[in-house]
């Protein structure tokens, strides 16, 4: 696995996770010193706008922030409508819960 890269948003989603399973939210800080954090601006916004498939605003924000990391970016979500939407901007997918990599295209 290569270098972690994610916007700010997720460490709100981690917080949020870690307080639905009533775990302490100082783990939150654990995960987010594993990668590079983009924040979220106004172009990371234009570019999340911009996206074609149909998905949710915030999935729409780790969408972006995959494609603007670069190339050889992968979006790892487990949620099929994220891998199917991945797929569709030519993203490879990495599956936490499968930890196998999906093909691109």
């Amino acid at each position: 696995m290569g270098d972690v890269h994610s916007s700010t948003l997720i460490g709100l989603e981690i917080v949020r996770v870690l307080r639905r399973e009533r775990l302490s939210t100082e783990r939150a800080g654990e995960a987010l010193d594993r990668g590079a954090l983009v924040s979220i601006d106004d172009a990371l916004l234009r570019a999340a706008a911009a996206i074609e498939p149909r998905v949710r605003s915030l999935d729409a924000i780790h969408l972006a922030t995959c494609a603007l990391s670069g190339s050889e970016a992968e979006l790892t979500k487990p949620d099929a409508a994220m891998r199917a939407a991945a797929s569709e901007l030519d993203r490879r997918v990495m599956d936490p819960l499968d930890d196998r990599a999906e093909p691109r295209g």
